[in-house]
């Protein structure tokens, strides 16, 4: 069968079978979800003194960061099949491929379903950082500080498509997901940054009290993605 549109090959309501119809009568279910996790975040300073006014300074120390609540519900919304019935649909079935855009080899119709959800599972992100600076002190108020970090991610949240089976009124379908998820490897930032800070206290009067702040960072990163997650609050 096929639709009498001149752009369409395929009606896809032919192709409705008696267990899509029963998937598809809009009914719900609960769920629920338990879990647990333990985030250990070490800690470590050092600071080596070369002279009375000349330091090196190395620290590493492990962060996390939780997701937003509305990233955590434990929810699944199955969205009607998209539709495409045009001569390059990829879901539209031809009896073989090179009958392909041809409505009179039309077969069938693949039915997708689309879902949004939350992710109840979701592990915090969390970052090693190690952090190497040199210090100089001018005197009491003036210092020159220059500094190397790197940031090793790990757990960072991203959106992305994972399929899923569902059973409702005693039919089994795969639906599409589109959700929040954890990345192993979450990426990398490195960089440089340099400070100095000093008081003009040769100045007379009120004027000793003006200062000056400059600073400079750079940052370079790799591998992390631009989640794009939308937060599913109330």
């Amino acid at each position: 069968m096929h639709s009498p549109l001149g752009t369409n090959v395929v009606n896809p309501a032919c192709y409705l079978t008696p267990d899509l119809i029963a998937f598809s009568n809009g009914a719900g279910s609960s769920d629920t979800f338990r879990g647990s996790h333990t985030n250990a975040l070490p800690s470590f300073n050092v600071r080596f003194g070369l002279d009375e006014k000349d330091f090196i300074r190395f620290a590493y120390s492990r962060a996390i960061s939780r997701p937003d609540i509305g990233l955590l519900r434990n929810y699944v919304q199955i969205n009607s099949p998209f539709i495409n019935t045009g001569p390059d649909s990829p879901y539209v079935i031809y009896n073989s491929p090179t009958a392909a855009h041809v409505a009179a080899n039309v077969v069938g119709y693949k039915f997708v379903f689309n879902s949004t959800a939350g992710n109840a599972g979701l592990l915090p992100e969390s970052a090693d950082q190690f952090d190497l600076s040199y210090e100089r002190y001018f005197g009491p108020t003036s210092s020159l500080t220059f500094g190397l970090f790197y940031k090793k991610l790990s757990n960072s949240l991203n959106q992305a498509n994972f399929n899923r089976t569902f059973t409702n009124n005693g039919v089994t379908e795969t639906a599409q997901i589109l959700g929040p998820v954890n990345e192993k490897d979450g990426g990398k930032l490195k960089g440089i940054e340099f400070n100095y800070q000093t008081f003009f206290d040769f100045l007379p009067g009120l004027l000793s009290g003006l200062g000056m702040q400059a600073n400079y960072t750079y940052v370079n990163q790799s591998g992390i993605r631009n989640s794009n997650l939308i937060d599913v609050g109330d």
